[in-house]
């Protein structure tokens, strides 16, 4: 699947934060102090059941962030690719997370001060940080492959019968492994979008009539989209009455 999918995290700002220079000098052309910089770290990611039916798989995705972390990943705000990153990563980790032992990533970032970067002081986003206003991040991730947690198959393999958001013939809610995938970038200003692979599975069964329409509003009103029925006929589910117009 090609292009940037965008999860939402929550950004944790640690006062006490021993900062490692040297890590981060090895991503400067010219050598920062402490003074220089402001750094906070947070969870970026992890392998809990998301909101929008999606597990990072482990073994592949949480691994291949926390080695891009190390990397460098650019600090964005609002997934703003053709805008400069006004911070960047230095560090990465896979870890145990403290409240249910889920597998996570935990990443650190710095800022310069004192800049002006896209028109803005640094300086202001920093207070905002600390200040606990830019709260809620993003991630940009690409390259994955979605692997059905129900059957084990690829989630494109017609063979598999399950979609995201619905259960599967053992009354279990269906949902997908995100395996493979890259970390592109982390944005300070949330702006969520559903994963499009399994949202595009579910409009190919609708527009071949082989979901119930109960099934179908539970789908649009979870993901806030609408799906093409194979007569295009369009309907309005008003406080659960599903009516056609």
């Amino acid at each position: 699947m090609t292009g940037a999918l965008h999860l939402p995290v929550r950004l944790q700002v640690a006062q006490e934060q021993e900062i490692d220079l040297d890590a981060i000098n090895r991503h400067t052309l010219e050598p920062v102090t402490a003074d220089d910089i402001f750094t906070f770290s947070g969870v970026c990611s992890n392998d809990r059941l998301d909101s929008y039916f999606t597990r990072m798989d482990p073994v592949t995705t949480l691994r291949n962030y926390a080695a891009d972390l190390n990397n460098g990943v650019s600090l964005l705000g609002n997934h703003n690719i053709y805008t400069a990153p006004f911070g960047r990563s230095y560090g990465g980790q896979l870890i145990q997370d403290d409240t249910d032992n889920a597998n996570a990533v935990r990443g650190d970032w710095y800022i310069l001060k004192g800049v002006k970067i896209n028109g803005e002081s640094t300086d202001d986003t920093i207070r905002a940080i600390k200040a606990g206003i830019t709260r809620d991040m993003s991630v940009g991730f690409s390259d994955e492959s979605y692997r059905c947690g129900s059957c084990g198959r690829d989630l494109w393999d017609w063979e598999c019968p399950h979609i995201p958001g619905l259960e599967d013939e053992n009354s279990r809610m269906s949902f997908a492994w995100i395996e493979n995938a890259r970390l592109r970038e982390v944005s300070t200003v949330y702006k969520g979008a559903t994963p499009g692979a399994y949202i595009d599975k579910a409009r190919a069964y609708v527009q071949q009539g082989e979901l119930e329409e109960n099934k179908i509003a539970k789908l649009e009103q979870r993901f806030q989209t609408r799906f093409e029925r194979k007569d295009g006929a369009a309907f309005l589910c008003l406080k659960g009455r599903i009516t056609k117009i």
